[in-house]
């Protein structure tokens, strides 16, 4: 839990969401739709009309899907990816850890 901290704190993205949910605090690991709806709950959201934008096909996409997000798939390094509503090809490099199920991050949209 402490390396996604530092992770989050580093980048930024603590700062520029409302909730960060990762998965060691709460119990919940992508794909279960659960950490979806936990992290949507954390930010004072819901699921409706949510998104879930992520590199791995298993974990981000599938996960996101199964609980009724809409998805988009960002990179090339995983090429069997299932079917997503969006494919994005990244310009930047994917993150050098290779734990890509344990960071959530959920934002209310300005209407909420």
């Amino acid at each position: 839990m402490v390396q996604q901290t530092g992770k989050l704190n580093h980048t930024g993205i603590a700062d520029a969401v409302d909730y960060c949910c990762i998965s060691e605090a709460v119990g919940v690991r992508k794909p279960d739709p659960r950490i979806f709806a936990i992290a949507a709950e954390g930010a004072g959201a819901t699921l409706d009309g949510g998104w879930m934008v992520g590199d791995h096909p298993a974990y981000d996409t599938a996960g996101g899907k199964a609980a009724g997000l809409t998805t988009i798939h960002v990179g090339t390094h995983h090429p069997d990816r299932p079917r997503t509503t969006t494919s994005v090809q990244s310009s930047r490099p994917s993150p050098s850890s290779t734990d890509h199920n344990s960071d959530h991050h959920a934002r209310r949209s300005p209407s909420n």
